[in-house]
């Protein structure tokens, strides 16, 4: 795999890494190492503000590294190739508990520091289908699968159990990419499907701007029991009326929340600290790189927490006086269930 390095420190991104490797466990490192997605997505750009920050705002030397998805990020901390990471919430708490892909790779030491912008995943309908309720998807062909996002899989077979349907009652296909599902959706190939993305993204915006596609609306009897059948890591985000064109009504979708994650073997509390000290206390100059930042507030973070933040983020909190008794009962109980 090819690294990139944003250079946002005042010696060079091989000096830094090589300073961080080497260091012991909860050594006072010089700089962190900041893992990623690819160049030009969402979470690259929040990277490269915090990146930033960090330096400008905490004097904390720091380099971005673009490792690719969630799941990639969370193997990245595990083997010392980052110390902080942006994934989501699903790939966070599946490495902690060592599921899923972690299974065989065992579990990953990591605490959370922020709960950031919505990640969702939705039911698309095309317009002219003839689907107006799930059972309608009796005898056609939605995307339902992709190898890289087990989650998606995991939605509609929960979907289909909820409505009583049997899966060889209609025909479910993977596709590899976005841009492949929402092509085969625009070309009246498939009925529709589970579809990633933000809220707002621009794939949504155009097919719903041309009235190529709605999105399914799940009654809350629905949702809650395809709740139950999901991983705890997942939760609930309303998306609100005229998000989008030609969406008069708010609807639910399932949320993976975007999670930034630190290494408990290998970030201090002290940098863990200084990374919530960058962030919360310059929430203003954040913003400004990249709108999904105006979700990752206090409020998100401690009221969503799947995962025991790391002691640097309990640290900023107590220091903020938003830590209570509940919290650290709460902190307790999970990690003694690690």
């Amino acid at each position: 795999m090819i690294r990139k390095f944003t250079h946002l420190a005042a010696f060079g991104a091989a000096a830094a890494i090589g300073l961080a490797a080497t260091a012991p466990a909860h050594a006072q490192a010089k700089a962190v190492r900041l893992g990623t997605s690819s160049v030009g997505s969402v979470y690259y750009t929040l990277a490269v503000a915090m990146s930033k920050l960090l330096k400008d705002e905490v004097g904390l030397a720091s380099t971005v590294e673009a490792v690719g998805g969630s799941t990639p990020n969370v193997i990245a901390i595990g083997t010392n190739r980052v110390d902080i990471a942006i994934t989501n919430a699903f790939a966070s708490y599946n490495g902690y508990h060592g599921l899923g892909r972690f299974k065989k790779r065992g579990k990953v030491k990591l605490g959370l520091l922020v709960v950031g912008n919505p990640s969702l995943r939705q039911l698309v309908i095309r317009k002219g289908s003839g689907v107006k309720d799930i059972k309608d998807l009796a005898g056609k062909t939605i995307i339902g699968k992709r190898p890289a996002l087990p989650e998606i899989a995991m939605i509609t077979n929960a979907m289909l159990k909820v409505y009583g349907i049997s899966p060889s009652k209609l025909r479910v296909i993977a596709t590899t990419e976005t841009g492949e599902a929402m092509d085969a959706i625009a070309a009246n190939t498939v009925a529709g499907g589970v579809i990633p993305g933000s809220q707002g993204a621009g794939y949504f915006r155009r097919a719903a701007r041309e009235n190529k596609i709605e999105f399914f609306s799940f009654p809350k009897d629905k949702m809650d029991a395809m709740m139950k059948l999901l991983p705890e890591a997942f939760d609930t985000f309303e998306v609100k009326a005229n998000t989008y064109d030609n969406q008069p009504k708010a609807y639910t979708a399932i949320n993976m929340a975007t999670t930034l994650i630190g290494s408990t073997q290998y970030l201090s509390e002290e940098n863990g600290y200084k990374v919530m000290k960058a962030i919360f206390d310059h929430l203003d100059k954040f913003r400004t790189y990249h709108s999904a930042a105006k979700d990752w507030t206090l409020e998100n973070t401690l009221a969503k927490g799947k995962i025991p933040f790391h002691p640097g983020a309990v640290r900023y909190f107590k220091e903020k006086k938003v830590w209570t008794d509940a919290m650290d009962k709460r902190q307790a109980t999970m990690l003694n269930k690690k």
